[in-house]
């Protein structure tokens, strides 16, 4: 992996959004690019809880927000196992698939309810998750 491009995913890992800006304004870099795990800016951001870069990576017109990693998941599926609905939501407004499955064959909502997440189980129902999808 690119130098340039692993420094810009621990930008995100850590939240510095000045840093993350400047990037993106320059058009720099691929903002679909994987680490070696396949996981994306937005994915690594979501994991982290960082809304901030999660709302700094979505206004880029080239993000891949149904970009899946080596296991199948989308920035969607990470945010709904995390504690903030904020981030769910705003993905869910930018397009996700709502209803995508992993390589378990999982989807968001199967994701929160095996974490508990009532308040994000919420924000899916009412965003139209198919309640009737079967997993593997």
């Amino acid at each position: 992996m690119r130098r340039s491009y692993k420094k810009f995913l621990e930008n995100c890992k850590n939240g510095y959004i000045d840093k993350i800006k400047s990037v993106i304004e320059k058009n720099k870099i691929d903002i679909n690019h994987r680490d070696e795990k396949g996981r994306t800016a937005l994915e690594i951001a979501c994991s982290k809880e960082r809304s901030n870069i999660v709302d700094c990576l979505l206004l880029s017109p080239n993000i891949d927000i149904n970009s899946q990693n080596n296991d199948g998941e989308t920035a969607l599926h990470i945010a709904c196992t995390q504690n903030n609905t904020y981030i769910v939501e705003k993905l869910l407004r930018h397009g996700a698939d709502i209803n995508i499955k992993n390589n378990n064959g999982e989807t968001p909502l199967y994701l929160a309810c095996s974490t508990g997440r009532n308040d994000i189980i919420e924000v899916l129902i009412r965003h139209q998750a198919d309640l009737y999808t079967k997993t593997n």
